[in-house]
């Protein structure tokens, strides 16, 4: 008889340790761990605000009004700093497979919970932030297996304030829990220095080329305006552009006589005048973009060149191979003395760095 009554407590205790076990791993088949886990920083320098991109695939996802995702920051000390963080400085973003690609769905976020609207608290002394599912929430709110990206910072939409990193360098646990059931986290890193200072130099350039060293008129008649032109290129990586002037060292003349110089900013064919054209606008000499040779016409735009320096060409930045063309042009008239004339004008670029 002992034997019997040994053995039926026996079996009793079997089904009741059964029972227990039934019980315990029926409850934990309703959570999962997450996957897919990853919190990015704007920065993770210590003591610095940052913003935070959360990365998560829930297995188990939102089904139920209330149910809560807890997003844990202050998992070691010293602590992240959540003072600022509110309702607008967050984004919950889900998507529709299992990869945060894609357009999401941009859940409605309040400082509570409400119809289609998650609530948001913010605990800175727990170190947490609590999304609560909309109180008319049911299954599929966020649906097994999606990709949830929660942004807090002024990446947000409407975002205006950042989470303060730790004051100490070290790495932190980023906790995800919550009565939806999953479970995981991140860890990230704080250094003390995340920044690097680059620096560089660029020598100033400034590079000139002058076409021909010559030019010449030839010989001078009464019925037509003679020319000869050259052409000036400039470089440069000044800032502030370049000047271009032109300065002579006398007029076109010989021992005796010279040529006079042009007046009222023309050279009329048939009277005694010589002067300077250049191809740019808005200079000190006056443009001149035709400059023909043995031309019959009436007139040429030109500028009486003088021993003082005047602008042909400039830039107001940095410019490359900025071509202008200068052109010397005259004509004589019938009492020109004759004989042979000769000016050596010189050409000076400047950069204004």
């Amino acid at each position: 008889m002992r034997n019997k009554f040994f053995f039926l407590p026996t079996i009793l205790l079997g089904i009741f340790v059964f029972a227990i076990g039934i019980t315990y791993f029926t409850k934990d088949a309703n959570a999962g761990f997450l996957s897919g886990i990853s919190d990015t920083l704007s920065r993770i320098q210590q003591g610095v605000a940052a913003n935070h991109t959360i990365e998560f695939v829930t297995p188990t996802g939102v089904n139920s009004a209330s149910q809560t995702v807890v997003l844990g920051f202050n998992t070691a000390s010293p602590n992240f700093g959540l003072t600022n963080i509110v309702f607008g400085d967050i984004d919950l973003l889900v998507y529709n497979t299992g990869v945060c690609t894609g357009t999401p769905t941009s859940k409605t976020l309040a400082s509570a919970a409400g119809a289609s609207v998650w609530g948001v608290a913010v605990n800175n002394g727990a170190g947490t932030i609590t999304l609560t599912a909309p109180t008319n929430a049911t299954t599929g709110e966020i649906a097994a297996g999606r990709c949830v990206r929660v942004l807090i910072g002024t990446h947000a939409s409407g975002g205006i304030n950042q989470i303060t990193n730790p004051a100490s360098a070290g790495t932190y646990d980023i906790g995800i829990t919550g009565t939806f059931g999953d479970t995981g986290s991140a860890a990230v890193v704080i250094v003390s220095d995340d920044q690097i200072d680059i620096s560089a130099s660029v020598d100033p350039t400034l590079d000139v080329v002058i076409s021909s060293n010559t030019c010449a008129l030839g010989v001078l008649s009464s019925t037509y305006i003679q020319t000869c032109q050259y052409n000036v290129t400039v470089s440069t990586n000044a800032l502030n552009g370049y000047l271009s002037t032109i300065v002579a060292d006398g007029q076109l003349r010989n021992s005796v006589n010279s040529i006079a110089n042009a007046a009222s900013g023309t050279v009329v064919k048939g009277a005694e005048e010589y002067g300077v054209g250049t191809s740019k606008s808005g200079q000190t000499i006056v443009q001149n973009t035709a400059c023909t040779d043995n031309d019959t016409g009436t007139s040429q735009p030109a500028s009486a060149l003088s021993t003082s320096a005047q602008r042909f060409a400039s830039a107001t930045g940095p410019i490359s191979s900025d071509v202008t063309t200068m052109c010397h042009l005259a004509s004589v008239s019938g009492a020109t003395p004759a004989g042979s004339y000769a000016q050596v004008a010189t050409i000076v670029v400047t950069a204004n760095y």
